[in-house]
């Protein structure tokens, strides 16, 4: 019997899902995104690294030719630039509010260049190394110039 008392709560302690709490943790919905037009059809995102959870790995950045509702996240496509997600890679230790990151965008979807006169639209998502997105960041738009 007491062999049973002594097991028992260390069974316990191991029992449940073994995902630690910041795993199912929601990420943070990024705010404050801006756009410019830089000229020769390409774009300038200012933003600032606002995520700290400690699954947060970077932003994927959604481009489209019209408005992206709220809750398209995971209709649209984020641009993919070095093959893989998330778009623009962050972390935890990249939280700054105080400190803005710029970031150059030469194309539409990874290929095909903006287009001269072409309104674009650009909102963001958090992202984290499982796989989840965050809700929408605002939406920002800006036409392309050469």
């Amino acid at each position: 019997m007491k062999l049973f008392i002594v097991t028992l709560p260390l069974i316990l302690a191991y029992c449940g899902n073994n995902i630690p709490f910041q795993e199912v943790a929601e990420l943070k919905r990024p705010v404050g995104l801006q756009v410019a037009a830089a000229g020769s059809l390409t774009f300038t995102l200012t933003f600032y690294v606002q995520n700290q959870e400690e699954i947060f790995d970077g932003y994927n950045l959604i481009i489209s030719r019209s408005t992206i509702p709220d809750g398209s996240n995971l209709s649209g496509s984020p641009l993919i630039i070095d093959g893989t997600l998330p778009t623009l890679k962050y972390g935890p230790d990249d939280f700054d509010v105080n400190n803005s990151k710029t970031v150059t965008i030469a194309t539409f979807d990874g290929f095909r260049s903006f287009e001269n006169g072409v309104t674009y639209f650009f909102r963001m998502a958090a992202h984290s190394r499982t796989g989840r997105v965050s809700e929408l960041s605002n939406e920002v738009s800006a036409v392309a110039a050469p």
